[in-house]
């Protein structure tokens, strides 16, 4: 999918220019970042809600049984 986006100056000089050291393209840059910041704020949360839910006891049970198991 192609997009346009507008930038301020500073930040489009300063894409160019970490673009130009890291011997990738702006474009490329962008998609990395966007990667790391969606997939940053959206997996960890979406993956853990609930996790346990299934183990069928209180949050306290649980967490002195995985203690124990350090003693």
């Amino acid at each position: 999918m192609r997009t346009i986006i507008d930038l301020p100056e500073p930040l489009a000089q300063r894409l160019k220019s970490y673009g130009a050291a890291a011997h990738l393209s702006q474009a490329e840059v962008v998609r990395r970042a966007l990667t790391a910041f969606l997939g940053a704020e959206t997996a960890p949360a979406d993956q853990a809600f609930g996790l346990w839910q299934s183990r069928g006891q209180d949050a306290i049970v649980t967490v002195d049984a995985l203690r124990n198991e350090w003693t």
